[in-house]
């Protein structure tokens, strides 16, 4: 991404105003937000017991995610495809639908491969919500040592880690769609109707969850509109190019989000969350978008219940302790940001989605220098987040996790997903 600071330029405000995807994304309908089902204690006590929160997140431990992936990993390089190798493996243990988006692209450097990885857990549900990271690291001369451990090989370990704690409660969401759907072909019609000014959605409902691996979201030299976001450029113009037709199942509900031309995959995008710059200690973040604000209060309302039940006060080894929430430790920051941060969404917002963008605001201090390492990284934090993203996901995709066929569903696998790879043969 560009330099650490929120752009508030009035010709880059322009340019996207008058953009030709300006048009298309205007008669996109607004969604509706919509109530969550609020965690209760004991859902909460089911979400801690989904795993360690910290466990994978342990640059320290060789075998953890964030070990994996915290290794210098530039577009086209042979450590990239470990690393996407890596990614695609925890993925294809879960089950979960997988869709390589291989390409090449013009560089400074001349043509590079590119690879994104997309991930979709019930990919017969209608809508997706989007949970995307970049997987590359910035290029630099060799000898290359940079890592990005907040930028961003910290927010991919917390998606793997997500996938692998939530997905028990995911199939059962799945289940449940699919058997209501067997009693009542039409059960999206009842579930899915009409609001004023767009959709409104009982929770969670016909939504799927999907996480996007990016290749390619760093400048190889400086951050303009052709060298960066390679990978989103691609994803974002592959799908809209997806049209989807009238004979198509879930026509009917995608055609209420666009009128002209015809619904594409884009439109099977319910929100767009995208995680970049995290793992420091005391990060600072903000809304940037006011369509998505009640998202962003969805995550303060969150932050501030757990606390209130004091579990996110971590030691230095992820125990959850009783002592006082401290102010200083809040992540979330309420009040509109004006502008925005130039990173992988901005191919999706111009086309119309909705975009709610995770970013520390102001950057790490150690942006784009060799101390983006496990020094910048504090392990308290990046359990937080995790409990804080579980908490959020399992609301929005009204997961719950105190269901009892869900709870004895993971007591069967909580023990393998926390073995030591080695002792399970990987």
């Amino acid at each position: 991404m560009p330099p650490p600071r929120i752009s508030r330029s009035l010709n880059w405000a322009l340019a996207l105003l008058f953009s030709p995807l300006a048009a298309q994304a205007a008669i996109r309908a607004r969604l509706t937000p919509r109530q969550f089902a609020t965690s209760s204690p004991a859902d909460l006590r089911a979400l801690a017991g989904l795993g360690d929160l910290t466990a994978q997140l342990d640059w320290t431990t060789p075998t953890s995610h964030l070990s994996q992936i915290m290794i210098p990993r530039v577009p086209g390089s042979k450590n990239l495809t470990i690393v996407g190798d890596y990614i695609a493996g925890v993925f294809d243990r879960l089950g979960w639908e997988k869709e390589e988006d291989k390409f090449e692209d013009s560089t400074p450097y001349g043509v590079k491969p590119f690879r994104n990885l997309v991930f979709t857990k019930d990919p017969g549900a209608p809508f997706r919500l989007v949970v995307a990271a970049h997987y590359d690291s910035k290029y630099f001369p060799e000898p290359n040592t940079f890592v990005g451990a907040t930028d961003s090989a910290a927010p991919c370990a917390l998606m793997l880690d997500l996938a692998e704690a939530l997905d028990p409660l995911l199939t059962a969401a799945a289940e449940r769609r699919a058997a209501a759907a067997r009693k009542q072909p039409d059960v999206l019609d009842a579930l899915l109707g009409e609001g004023e000014g767009g959709v409104a959605y009982e929770p969670g409902e016909g939504i799927s969850l999907q996480f996007v691996f990016f290749d390619g979201e760093e400048a190889f030299k400086v951050w303009t509109g052709t060298d960066s976001v390679y990978g989103a450029r691609h994803l974002a113009q592959k799908w809209e190019n997806m049209r989807i037709v009238s004979s198509h199942p879930h026509y009917p509900h995608l055609a209420s989000r666009r009128l002209l031309p015809a619904p594409s995959e884009l439109d099977r995008i319910d929100h767009f969350v995208l995680l970049d710059l995290l793992g420091n200690e005391h990060p600072t973040i903000r809304n940037f978008f006011p369509e998505t604000k009640w998202l962003f209060d969805a995550l303060y309302s969150a932050e501030d219940r757990l606390a209130a039940e004091g579990l996110l006060d971590f030691e230095e080894r992820g125990a959850h302790t009783a002592s006082a929430w401290e102010t200083k430790s809040r992540i979330f920051t309420l009040g509109q940001a004006w502008g925005g941060i130039a990173d992988d969404h901005i191919p999706f917002m111009q086309r119309g989605v909705h975009i709610l963008h995770l970013i520390s605001s102001p950057f790490p201090h150690v942006w784009h220098t060799n101390a983006d390492d496990g020094s910048a990284l504090h392990l308290p934090t990046l359990g937080r987040w995790n409990f804080l993203l579980r908490v959020w996901l399992s609301e929005y995709l009204n997961l719950r996790p105190s269901d009892s066929k869900a709870q004895r569903r993971d007591s069967e696998e909580s023990d393998t997903r926390d073995r030591p790879r080695e002792e399970l043969g990987t």
